[in-house]
């Protein structure tokens, strides 16, 4: 052992001063009244510091502190008896502290360590004032060649408040035993076979919106499948099995269903192109627990699509592709309606009056088999037009097309079917789609760079209903890149007969220098007029500032509001923020208090994944 007095160090990322030091054959470091930092400024101005009574370097590996004190600038900020941090970004803990009014005063604890070269852990421990001790585990695991990967994730809440002031206990049962088992796993089996697994088991349907909201917001009911994928040279196989593990969702199971899809391809030297889509399924429709008027039912279907294609090109420019197919499906069991009539005789001060009451009930009638023959064509043709310098060229495509579609009324009605899915839906179809596709384009190098990409199309309907209108609707899809730094997508549908949107949706990001934004604007007409934004300012400064929010227009009701502040030094940043949900009178007359959360933040600039940090809650 090697002793020496007053020594300083630099073993990146970490600086370290100590009255007393010893080095040991191993080359392991004892450090005594030692102070610790990733700051690059002298001991004395630095932003923070750790002082501790011993700490024990390996270099490369990982060091422990004992009796440790943090200080940020020259004050005390908490005292940790035992500290311990890998030289290892593949380690590290996470601290996460805040106020939230649904959960009370929390903090949030994780910490994350390599267990073998393709296995990481990581274990939390939260504490909730107002909902109590939660503990969770989760597992991840790859391949080094990227040909496996997975992980598994364990969850459970011992909530001593489940149900909100006054809420009544749902019919599915929420009790202070809540949990979650979150299972995925992606295999690739050889170059062109890939097996898919994910699976979510919950205690209850509001787990997700009472503890992890960032993921509700992308739905309650979680998927639960395990698909296999073969894809071969012009085709493609698989086998899915799609399961119900929560009862208080409703599904459609598929145990299994079979699929087989032949890409658009020439049959030898023919010019004649062949194109099918096939699935073979046992399909289960199941209703929530919770629903008593809604019956589960199921079947087994064999679908099967088959399509002819023969392009040709006239006059050298101008496209057209005649195609007909036809579609088969058979289904084990169908639906007949039948009509019960009620008799109801009321007595009341005038007499007796009787009143007949019709009610529909389906029950269950043999097999079917149902025909869609389909014809039509494409017509189409591309022109183009260029103006500016050689090296500022810029191009107008267009593509003005037309798309030909009839299929006779089937053999089955759809209202005949059990409902599952979109092929159950099928109906007569009679219409012309009538487009144009506007592409701006300018010159990168070699080669053609788009700046606009604008489709906009109508259709006209040949059969429709009885009232209804044979030109009803504009369609657009638009992509836009006018800046480096800037993009805009948009798409909506607009009411010929109305003059307005029915449907419109915009988005916008936009970089630039340290700032960014993102704003999106969602209408429905009738629903919703939703506007979300998110800016963040000076990112790469000593200050940095965000807000963001959503507000409905329909309903004169901001939804969400927040934004932080954050201090960036050398070593480590700082931030403090907050998230609002402003209370609102629900559409059954109840009334849902303001949700609030208020946290801080700070992180190590060489550990970015280590420090105190926020919970995630509202997705923005």
């Amino acid at each position: 052992i090697f002793f020496t007095e007053g020594v300083s160090y630099d073993a990146k990322p970490f600086r370290w001063k100590s009255e007393k030091s010893e080095r040991t054959e191993l080359g392991e470091y004892f450090l005594y009244n030692a102070l610790l930092t990733t700051c690059t400024n002298e001991f004395g101005h630095t932003h923070y510091h750790v002082k501790a009574r011993r700490i024990k370097v390996v270099p490369g590996s990982h060091l422990t502190c004992r009796g440790t004190v943090w200080y940020f600038g020259g004050v005390p900020a908490f005292y940790l008896p035992f500290w311990w941090s890998e030289l290892s970004p593949d380690y590290g803990i996470r601290i996460r502290p805040g106020h939230d009014s649904r959960w009370g005063t929390y903090l949030l604890n994780s910490c994350w360590y390599r267990m073998t070269p393709s296995l990481k852990g990581e274990t939390h421990l939260d504490y909730r004032t107002e909902r109590g001790f939660a503990v969770g585990q989760d597992f991840y695991w790859y391949a080094a060649d990227k040909s496996w990967d997975g992980d598994v994730s364990f969850y459970y809440a011992d909530d001593k408040r489940p149900l909100e002031d006054g809420e009544e206990p749902p019919i599915s049962g929420v009790n202070s035993d809540r949990y979650r088992i979150k299972l995925r796993q992606y295999n690739r089996l050889a170059d062109a076979d890939y097996m898919r697994i994910k699976a979510n088991y919950l205690s209850d349907a509001n787990l997700l919106e009472d503890f992890f909201d960032d993921e509700s917001r992308g739905g309650k009911n979680p998927e639960n499948y395990a698909v296999y994928t073969h894809r071969g040279t012009g085709y493609s196989a698989d086998m899915l099995i799609q399961t119900r593990l929560n009862d208080f969702f409703d599904s459609v199971d598929r145990i299994p269903q079979f699929s087989l899809d032949v890409m658009r391809q020439e049959i030898g030297e023919t010019f004649l192109f062949y194109e099918s889509k096939s699935s073979a399924a046992f399909l289960q429709r199941r209703f929530a627990s919770l629903e008593e008027t809604d019956k589960d039912y199921s079947i087994f279907r064999l679908d099967t699509l088959h399509m002819f294609y023969r392009p040709f090109k006239y006059f050298g420019f101008l496209n057209f592709i005649p195609r007909g197919g036809l579609r088969e499906t058979y289904f084990s069991k169908t639906k007949e309606t039948e009509v019960i009539e009620k008799t109801i005789v009321t007595t009341n001060e005038t007499g007796v009056s009787t009143n007949i009451v019709s009610d529909e009930k389906y029950k269950d009638a043999g097999s079917a088999l149902r025909s869609m023959p389909e014809l039509g064509f494409e017509l189409s043709y591309k022109a183009f037009s260029t103006w500016g310098e050689f090296d500022s060229q810029m191009r107008h495509v267009i593509q003005p097309y037309l798309n030909y579609t009839l299929v006779p009324e089937p053999s089955v009605k759809k209202e005949d079917l059990y409902q599952f899915d979109d092929i159950d839906d099928l109906d007569e179809l009679h219409e012309i789609k009538i487009g144009a596709r506007n592409k701006y384009q300018i010159k990168e190098g070699d080669k053609a760079a788009d700046i606009a990409d604008v489709d906009v199309y109508t259709i006209y309907k040949i059969h429709r209903e009885e009232g209804e209108d044979a030109l009803s609707h504009i369609y657009f899809d638009a992509e836009i890149d006018p800046l480096e730094n800037m993009k805009i997508q948009s798409d909506g549908i607009y009411s010929i007969q109305e003059s307005e949107f029915e449907k419109l949706n915009g988005e916008i990001e936009y970089e630039y220098a340290d700032m960014s934004i993102n704003a999106e604007y969602r209408y429905l007409r009738e629903k919703s007029r939703l506007l979300s934004a998110d800016i963040t300012f000076f990112k790469k400064r000593a200050w940095t500032f965000n807000v963001f929010g959503r507000y409905e227009f329909d309903d004169k009701r901001l939804e969400e509001q927040g934004g932080y502040i954050q201090r960036n030094y050398d070593c480590m940043s700082v931030r403090t923020g907050y998230s609002i949900i402003p209370g609102y009178t629900k559409s059954d007359g109840s009334v849902r208090d303001d949700e609030w959360r208020v946290q801080i933040e700070f992180w190590l600039t060489a550990f970015p994944n280590v420090g105190l940090r926020m919970a995630p809650r509202y997705s923005r």
